[in-house]
């Protein structure tokens, strides 16, 4: 349900009109991010292009697996070895889904090392200690 929004989209969503050809744009955000919007036939996506795919810090970090990294690092240097329990799977997946939906949109404008960057990532996450 609503959160206190009563913004209808139609004039945001009236100035790009969507366009299966041309759906894909590069911008600079009012803050210097680099960001992708896709026009999509109900609505827009926007990516920020480095970090996060949705540009939350958690914790002040890069990301979720960054935050797990630091934690196994931490542990192997106690001689221990981290465990992740299932709501710690269900952060990483989550944000894994966020990078694999960027990871699709830029390879289908051949931005292959932002690709291979975000599939990275994900790899990252796979690995990690059960």
């Amino acid at each position: 349900m609503s959160r206190g929004y009563t913004s209808d989209l139609t004039n945001i969503l009236g100035d790009w009109e969507y366009d299966e050809d041309n759906n894909v744009r590069f911008l600079t955000g009012d803050d210097g991010r680099e960001l992708m919007q896709i026009r999509q036939p109900m609505g827009i996506e926007q990516y920020d292009l480095n970090g996060r795919p949705d540009g939350f810090r958690p914790e002040g970090k890069e990301s979720i697996l960054d935050i797990y990294l630091e934690k196994e690092q931490s542990f192997r240097k106690q001689g221990k070895e981290l465990f992740l329990e299932e709501n710690d799977f269900r952060r990483l997946q989550k944000e894994g889904v966020l990078f694999y939906y960027r990871y699709l949109a830029l390879f289908q404008v051949g931005q292959y090392d932002r690709v291979v960057r975000d599939t990275d990532h994900n790899l990252r996450i796979i690995r990690l200690p059960r």
